[in-house]
């Protein structure tokens, strides 16, 4: 019903504001955020398949991987930004999907100079502050999301 079917109706004046308003605020309100947001997020995992899995050995502090190791993740954090890039985020899950970005543009250099490095325990330090930085903002946009 636009503004044109409200004048149209036999209604007092303060009916039809009344309505405008709420025809205006369901309008503004566009899909329910938690629907958008459970398909949104289906949508980042399915893009960012399996780079958890390979960015574990790297973060987990336990283990002291190599360089040769982040080399082929490179590939396939660049290939999840794209990926997410294409996700069409509904306006309210924006700044969500920004941070994903961020977090995926952490992981990529941070990849990057590890697997170019000599591996020592400076640049791997390195390569898990920059982890952890991104893990951050990934957590930061994901924070409202339902899971």
């Amino acid at each position: 019903m636009g503004l044109r079917d409200v004048r149209r109706l036999d209604l007092p004046p303060a009916r039809r504001i009344l309505l405008v308003l709420v025809a205006a605020s369901a309008a503004a309100c566009g899909p329910r955020p938690d629907a958008a947001a459970a398909g949104y997020l289906a949508a980042v995992r399915a893009a960012e398949a399996g780079l958890d899995e390979a960015l574990a050995p790297l973060e987990d502090r336990t283990k002291a991987p190599r360089p040769e190791q982040a080399r082929p993740i490179v590939e396939q954090a660049i290939a999840a930004r794209d990926r997410v890039e294409a996700i069409p985020a509904p306006e309210p899950l924006e700044s969500a999907w920004r941070e994903e970005l961020v977090f995926l543009n952490h992981v990529i250099p941070a990849l990057g100079r590890f697997g170019a490095s000599d591996g020592g325990p400076a640049a791997l330090e390195e390569l898990r502050s920059v982890l952890a930085r991104g893990r951050a903002h990934q957590k930061r946009g994901r924070r409202n999301l339902p899971e």
